[in-house]
């Protein structure tokens, strides 16, 4: 599918934090009640966040959630506007190992994978929708962070399932491709 006004507008203002110095990470997740954070999974280097990704810069901050924008479980972002969810737990990150390396780094590029897919209903022959599945930022220092609309719905899962209300995590491309959140 063609990316339309609407999509370009999307990629337009994830680029528009290329230059800026990554400060600050906060994950968000549902507040269960728990001493111990919930988004680190069987692999060392991905975490699964219940919902949103508070990364803050030298300009400003930028909030990274699973949304509905384009279809009911992509990728969506907030620049610079305050969150519009309650009742969650905060966890500052910043000394975590998939993002330590890269506080104070500069972001050089964002990049949104678009993915499609087609919905059927009862009477109707399918509507197509192009969504953001994943976004990866590169930095300076040549390290980058993959965020991807997906989760394991099992300990146990080697890969990672789409159409999913979770963002899942991580600074390695390889495994990012291993565990199917990025193709």
């Amino acid at each position: 599918m063609e990316l339309k006004t609407e999509h370009l507008r999307f990629e337009n203002k994830l680029k528009e934090l290329s230059g800026h110095v990554l400060m600050n990470v906060e994950y968000l997740e549902i507040d269960y009640q728990l001493e111990e954070p919930s988004y680190k999974t069987q692999y060392e280097n991905i975490h699964s966040v219940d919902f949103s990704i508070l990364i803050t810069t030298n300009q400003g901050h930028v909030e990274f959630f699973w949304d509905d924008q384009f279809f009911q479980y992509g990728v969506g972002a907030r620049i610079n506007k305050p969150t519009v969810f309650s009742n969650y737990k905060k966890w500052n990150i910043n000394h975590d190992g998939l993002w330590s390396g890269l506080v104070g780094s500069t972001i050089e590029t964002i990049q949104v994978d678009w993915e499609t897919v087609k919905i059927f209903t009862e009477n109707s022959v399918g509507t197509e929708y192009l969504y953001p599945q994943s976004i990866r930022i590169d930095f300076e220092n040549q390290n980058s962070i993959f965020i991807s609309a997906a989760e394991f719905l099992s300990e146990k899962d080697k890969t990672v399932q789409g159409f999913c209300d979770n963002l899942t995590v991580t600074n390695s491309e390889s495994i990012a491709r291993e565990v199917k959140m990025i193709h």
